[in-house]
């Protein structure tokens, strides 16, 4: 543990900039599923009545 707090402080802020990215990364696909899933055409309703079985 001691010997990696001198590591983790000298990269600190590059591991700071990466976790950004990575958080940017992931809420860009999240929003781009939801936006391709809600844009999408609804399906066809169903003509004539519906046989329930």
């Amino acid at each position: 543990m001691q010997a990696s707090l001198p590591v983790f402080a000298r990269y600190a802020r590059l591991t700071l900039a990466l976790r950004a990215a990575l958080v940017i990364a992931w809420q860009l696909a999240g929003w781009w599923i939801v936006v391709s899933c809600v844009s999408k055409a609804p399906a066809a309703p169903a003509k004539g009545p519906v046989a329930w079985s």
